[in-house]
């Protein structure tokens, strides 16, 4: 009679039903696991195609399995290079794979997709490579380089 407690959505309980499906799928199909394995491989064969391509010191795929992120650093001054990055999801995006810059892996992500993308990667790779050795990164964006969204004060 002293306290008054309300909530639109009180009574919703479709959405705790969904979120318990949801744990006991991840679960019984060992979601966590898939993501650490496939992320690993995809994190492993990134760095392999980098050194193969040449640009080991220069692009590399790092972060915990699951959530990797692709740094991209400049030869002089090891500053992120937003060009080459650019270049990099460009190409990617040419050959169909949309490239952000990072690895949001999920269960439908199999050896076959990794494979694909794996694919892509020592293409675009490739190309960079020659990219840089010609000197010539920036001229072959088609557009601006990619900006940071977050940036410091």
């Amino acid at each position: 009679e002293e306290v008054f407690f309300s909530f639109t959505a009180g009574g919703e309980a479709v959405a705790l039903a969904a979120c318990l499906a949801t744990l006991e799928k991840v679960e019984r199909l060992n979601v966590v696991d898939h993501l650490w394995r496939q992320g690993a491989v995809l994190r492993d064969r990134f760095n392999e195609r980098a050194r193969s391509a040449g640009l080991d010191a220069l692009v590399r795929c790092v972060g915990l399995d699951p959530r990797t992120v692709v740094e991209f650093s400049h030869p002089g001054s090891g500053e992120p290079w937003a060009a080459l990055k650019g270049f990099f999801q460009q190409e990617c995006a040419r050959r169909g794979l949309l490239f952000t810059g990072a690895h949001n892996l999920c269960l439908t992500h199999g050896g076959e997709e990794i494979r694909r993308a794996l694919d892509v990667y020592g293409a675009v790779l490739d190309l960079a490579a020659r990219a840089v050795r010609d000197g010539a990164v920036e001229s072959r964006l088609a557009g601006p380089p990619p900006q940071p969204v977050f940036r410091r004060p």
